[in-house]
């Protein structure tokens, strides 16, 4: 399932909260709160793989996380060889250095902000380098009121 990205943060949207946002049907601002915290960090412009992967694991989304290696598939290519797997999932990609989200026969990221069929997809020619498989979205592990505090380890 994919959500509409609720953009209430002041910043601009990156790409990585509007893939959690997309996934997890959070706004931006609780969204930025909680990578602040899950991250360590005081400002939040990108993001790295593992905190994208933390912070929703902490909103609740179990994840798996699969680097790929070799020769890299296109956006296109990627999604012609995993049709199948894509129909009943949701997953994150990382293509060159952006995130997006597919779910079913769907893409949505910050350029878009509501879902699009996968043929109106941008990016169909960027490299695939990452994919982070969504399990499944349950109750965070956090308190997503501000502020934030991590109720149990996420190791």
């Amino acid at each position: 399932m994919l959500y509409a990205i609720n953009h209430t943060n002041k910043s601009s949207l990156w790409c990585g909260p509007a893939a959690i946002a997309a996934v997890t049907g959070y706004d931006t601002a609780t969204i930025h709160r909680v990578a602040r915290s899950v991250c360590n960090r005081r400002r939040l412009a990108g993001m790295y793989l593992s905190e994208l992967a933390a912070t929703l694991q902490a909103l609740g989304a179990k994840n798996t996380l699969h680097r790929l290696s070799g020769k890299l598939p296109t956006l296109a290519q990627w999604l012609k060889a995993h049709t199948q797997t894509l129909r009943n999932k949701t997953v994150v990609l990382v293509v060159g250095n952006h995130y997006v989200t597919v779910s079913g026969r769907y893409f949505i990221d910050n350029h878009t902000v509501d879902a699009v069929p996968l043929r109106d997809a941008p990016r169909r020619r960027a490299r695939v380098r990452a994919v982070v498989l969504v399990e499944s979205v349950g109750k965070p592990i956090c308190d997503v009121s501000a502020p934030v505090k991590i109720l149990r380890s996420l190791t």
